[in-house]
C-alpha cells in the first residue's frame, strides 16, 4: 500500500488511485470525501443515508465511530455531514489482505436525483472484457511533480481500462491509472453509467501516481452479502 504524505494538518493515507491527469468532476453527485481525524478518503452514496467506502481508512476509528463526509471542494466544504461506520467483517484494514469494505451510515438522508448502483449481477467482472473502461472517481492528490504532491481535495474523474489480467484473485480488480493517496473508497464505475463495480483499494505506491491499481469488487457473493445488510 503506498505510504501517505502530509499536507498541512491534513494527513492523506491509504493511497490508492489517485485521478491525476482527470478532469474537474462536475458530474458524479453522489461521490463525497470522507474524513475520519487526519484522513482523507473518497466514497459513494448508494441510498440517501450510506455512504460505500473502503475499511482501511477508519484505522483507529472503532466500529460505531464517527466521521465526516462532505461533497465539494474539501478545503472549502458547503456541508459537513455526521456518519458512522460499519467494516466488513473480520477487516483487517490492509487492502491487500481484502475485506476492505465499510460503509458510513449518515445520522440524516441526503435526497439526490441520482446514487450509484450497486451491481446486481453477481460476479459481473468475471463477464467484462479485459480491455473494459471504467470511470474512477476521487478527492486526493490530482497533481505530482518529482514525486511531490501539488493538489488535492477537489472531486476529479478519469476514464482508464481494467489491465490485461483485469481480475485477480476473484476480489480485485486491476485499473490503469495514476495511483495517489486520497482516492482510497472511491468509485470504479462501469464507463457512462452509475454502476458500481469496485471500490478503490491499494496501489503499488509509485512515487509519481503513474501505476497500477488494484479495486476491491462489489459484485462478489461475499462482498454482496455484507452490502445487503445496509442497502435493500
Amino acid at each position: 500500500m503506498a505510504a501517505g504524505c502530509a499536507l498541512g494538518a491534513l494527513i492523506l493515507c491509504g493511497g490508492a488511485l489517485g485521478v491525476v491527469g482527470g478532469t474537474a468532476d462536475t458530474g458524479h453527485s453522489y461521490v463525497v470525501a470522507a474524513f475520519a481525524p487526519h484522513e482523507l478518503c473518497t466514497g459513494a452514496l448508494v441510498s440517501s443515508t450510506v455512504v460505500v467506502t473502503a475499511a482501511h481508512c477508519y484505522q483507529g476509528v472503532p466500529e460505531g465511530g464517527t466521521v465526516q463526509i462532505t461533497f465539494g471542494s474539501v478545503a472549502h466544504p458547503a456541508d459537513v455531514f455526521v456518519a458512522t461506520t460499519a467494516t466488513y467483517p473480520g477487516s483487517i484494514h490492509r487492502a491487500q489482505d481484502g475485506r476492505d469494505i465499510a460503509v458510513v451510515v449518515l445520522d440524516a438522508g441526503i435526497q439526490l436525483g441520482q446514487y450509484a448502483q450497486l451491481p446486481t449481477t453477481p460476479g459481473l467482472a468475471d463477464s467484462l472484457p479485459a480491455s473494459q473502461r471504467v470511470d474512477v472517481v476521487g478527492f486526493g492528490i490530482s497533481e505530482v511533480k518529482s514525486g511531490v504532491p501539488l493538489a488535492f481535495g477537489t472531486k476529479r474523474v478519469t476514464t482508464s481500462n481494467m489491465a490485461s489480467a483485469g481480475v485477480l484473485s476473484g476480489e480485485f480488480i486491476k485499473v490503469i491509472t495514476g495511483p495517489c493517496q486520497g482516492d482510497s473508497g472511491g468509485p470504479n464505475l462501469l464507463a457512462g453509467t452509475n454502476t458500481l463495480l469496485a471500490i478503490t483499494t491499494y496501489s503499488n505506491g509509485n512515487p509519481n501516481c503513474n501505476g497500477d491499481n488494484y479495486s476491491e469488487r462489489l459484485d462478489t457473493e461475499a462482498a454482496q452479502a455484507f452490502l445487503s445488510k445496509y442497502v435493500p
